[in-house]
């Protein structure tokens, strides 16, 4: 890809960013269990000036060991707002989501499929005690069963939103906004199906055309 070489090295130095956080900030606190690096820096098509997305495990969770989102200056260890007139070449900007791993732990938790998406194809930066990597694996573990529930679920359903018989009753019955509508609802199960064929989880929305189009099985000339 064009600049292909800078985005793996900018996602390399993002990493070692990371890895130097963590080492010198998150490591010494004790509830801080497990961080796996999501978005661009895992993907390795960050920019330089792309921030670090991470999830954060924390057993107790304990919201003041670390912000959400903030910037760190190297070299005194300072944590910063991202607004701050202070961020400059020595800065590097974090976005953390923090988790409460005994709450994701619980059986009755379920994790959205967003995060699954993410998850599944995070970097692993640091685990304490292996029980954080061994919960995420589970946890995204596309089993046969999902897989053919969702299959399933998309084929009935977009079938029928796209059944030529109705196409012109409902053009009629609902006009142009309503037809449009039904034409959404059958991209969404086709999404769904394209996903569960591949045994992906279905990325947030705004993030999935991308991941979609990225996917090893697909129908010739999809995409």
């Amino acid at each position: 890809m064009p600049g292909g070489g800078i985005l793996v090295a900018a996602s390399a130095r993002k990493r070692a960013d990371l890895s130097d956080f963590i080492e010198r900030e998150l490591s010494k606190e004790d509830c801080v269990r497990a961080v796996v690096c999501t978005g661009s820096v895992a993907a390795g098509t960050a920019r330089f000036d792309s921030d670090i997305d991470a999830f954060v495990f924390m057993e107790p969770f304990d919201p003041f060991v670390v912000p959400a989102e903030f910037a760190w200056r190297r070299g005194d260890g300072s944590i910063l707002s991202i607004c701050s007139p202070e961020i400059g070449p020595d800065t590097v900007q974090f976005d953390f989501t923090r988790v409460d791993l005994l709450k994701w732990s619980s059986p009755d938790y379920v994790w959205p499929d967003g995060v699954k998406a993410e998850l599944s194809v995070g970097w692993l930066a640091f685990d304490r005690d292996g029980r954080s990597s061994a919960l995420i694996a589970d946890r995204v573990c596309y089993s046969d069963t999902i897989r053919r529930r969702r299959l399933d679920e998309a084929i009935v359903w977009g079938d029928l939103h796209l059944c030529s018989d109705l196409v012109e009753l409902r053009w009629d019955a609902l006009g142009p906004l309503g037809s449009h509508e039904i034409l959404g609802a059958a991209w969404e199960h086709t999404k769904q199906a394209a996903f569960a064929i591949n045994r992906h989880w279905m990325p947030w929305p705004g993030k999935q055309s991308q991941a979609l189009t990225a996917l090893p099985l697909l129908p010739q000339g999809f995409a």
